[in-house]
């Protein structure tokens, strides 16, 4: 799972080109869980079955559950 101060293995900002669109899912958002696991759902099902395809999908996998995990922590603090 990457974070800003620690970026993942598949870090998209580095790969990205100039102009190309990117899509950013914070942890702060209670809907990005669901659509890291839902991305995944679909690259599982879409792509080749390499050993790099396998371990982006199971990397997004990871972040949806600490996504998870940061947001149950941060609502505990706030109530």
């Amino acid at each position: 799972m990457g974070s800003k101060r620690k970026p993942g293995r598949f870090d998209c900002y580095a790969k990205a080109l100039p102009d190309e669109p990117i899509v950013a899912l914070l942890g702060r958002d209670p809907g990005a869980p669901g659509a890291s696991e839902a991305w995944a759902n679909l690259r599982a099902g879409r792509c080749p079955r390499s050993q790099r395809e396998r371990a982006k999908v199971m990397e997004a996998r990871r972040c949806a559950r600490g996504m998870r995990r940061w947001l149950a922590r941060r609502n505990k603090l706030k109530g």
